[in-house]
């Protein structure tokens, strides 16, 4: 019985890595390369930062697509786009491509980790509470 749960993890984590590859492919979310375009482009970056410091919450579709709208204005390297032959288009020579296939590894690792984890990582790097101690779990509380 253990042997089929272990085979069932291991073919269920393969498919959310397969899956978490092709939505990097899909988006183009090269990772490499959109750092590459934050680190060394200030203006982009300004507006990254300036969109992120003023979150809102999509209520509708419409809202969603103006969203969208707005990431393709500040020129982040996310998407494809097949007509200046930029950071967005297919790669040229073998360096390019060699790039363009580690930061869409990178991206589909970075996915295949899932929400829960970044979560827990944010609150290790940033503590979200915004007072007071952790609670202690139940079994230390019926100890004292």
């Amino acid at each position: 019985m253990r042997s089929i749960l272990k085979a069932a993890r291991r073919r269920l984590a393969s498919e959310e890595e397969g899956w978490a590859l092709a939505t990097a492919i899909i988006l183009n979310a090269d990772t490499l390369n959109m750092v590459s375009k934050l680190w060394s482009d200030k203006t982009v970056r300004d507006a990254v930062v300036a969109s992120a410091q003023s979150p809102s919450a999509p209520t509708d579709v419409g809202q969603v697509a103006e969203n969208v709208g707005d990431l393709s204005s500040l020129d982040v390297p996310l998407g494809w786009d097949f007509s200046d032959g930029g950071s967005r288009d297919l790669p040229s020579g073998v360096i390019g491509w060699l790039a363009k296939i580690i930061g869409l590894l990178l991206t589909g690792a970075a996915i295949s980790l899932g929400a829960p984890f970044w979560f827990d990582l944010l609150n290790k790097v940033v503590n979200l509470r915004a007072t007071g101690k952790k609670p202690e779990p139940e079994k230390e509380k019926e100890r004292k």
